[in-house]
């Protein structure tokens, strides 16, 4: 089982139908094409694909009518996407925990999930603490708001990290 395969189930379990949902996918290599498959198999109709090479990106996304967007653009899709699945080999963060905060204003909290590869560990920036965000990562899922405490409202759950940085 694939780290993508287990993200996009875990994904489905937590939206019970991605056919209405909308993936980013950060970067266009091998992990991103199986990424693809998976989410073709749950029918989800709008795909984004996010990658510092544009080319590759463009490539990708042609080969299932899904959309391109220049790596620079992948902040301002954080508030249309649902699902985040990051692939990169980037030595930096490409998401930070202010990006996410800010995107989760403007989309009122709706649920965002976010997973990433485990190699490395350093594509979305830990601690985004932020309420609704949903994660995984080395197939372990990490929720960082309790769904709703006993008395009805939300809380932070104790973990509030998500990746850490080697």
């Amino acid at each position: 089982m694939s780290i993508s395969y287990a993200a996009i189930e875990l994904a489905n379990k937590i939206f019970s139908d991605l056919s209405a949902k909308t993936v980013m996918l950060l970067g266009a290599g091998e992990m991103a094409e199986l990424a693809v498959e998976h989410l073709i198999s749950h029918h989800v109709r709008q795909i984004r694909v996010s990658n510092r090479t544009f080319e590759n990106a463009l490539c990708l996304a042609e080969r299932f009518n899904g959309r391109a967007l220049g790596f620079e653009e992948r902040v301002d899709a954080l508030t249309e996407v649902d699902i985040i699945i990051s692939s990169t080999g980037a030595s930096e963060y490409v998401i930070t925990a202010d990006q996410v905060k800010k995107a989760m204003k403007k989309r009122k909290y709706r649920t965002l999930f976010l997973s990433t590869s485990p190699y490395p560990e350093t594509s979305i920036r830990k601690s985004i603490n932020c309420p609704m965000c949903t994660c995984m990562t080395s197939m372990i899922s990490k929720t960082l708001w309790n769904p709703i405490s006993s008395s009805g409202n939300r809380k932070p759950s104790k973990r509030s990290g998500l990746f850490p940085r080697p």
